[in-house]
């Protein structure tokens, strides 16, 4: 049985995994990383995290690809997700509101 809580934390910018890692060791978390969706979805095999804080925009697979990805599999289904994704400026406003529509929709049709 493990004693602290993993949290996987999956980025494709490097700085933003190393401040959530610091932060995040130092409340007493346990941290894997993962630096895009597929290597996201391997850690997960690896490591069974309690929690993803998942970036929504990364190369390769994307978080909501790998959120319908995982609620697909029966062993992972049940998840709990965070989208802490850094934008760098207002542009995307509109499409994130509507990709979390979309997210909650999806999750809520889902239970």
């Amino acid at each position: 049985m493990r004693s602290k809580t993993t949290i996987l934390v999956v980025d494709d910018e490097e700085r933003n995994r190393i401040m959530l890692n610091d932060i995040l060791t130092s409340q007493g978390y346990e941290v894997v990383q993962a630096e895009d969706g597929i290597k996201a979805l391997e850690r997960v095999e690896d490591a069974q995290p309690d929690v993803i804080l998942l970036d929504l925009r990364m190369p390769n697979m994307g978080g909501l690809e790998v959120i319908r990805e995982l609620k697909e599999d029966d062993k992972t289904k049940s998840f709990s997700f965070t989208l802490p994704s850094f934008l760098r400026n207002d542009e995307y406003d509109i499409e994130i509101e509507t990709i979390f529509f979309r997210l909650f929709h999806y999750i809520k049709s889902e239970l």
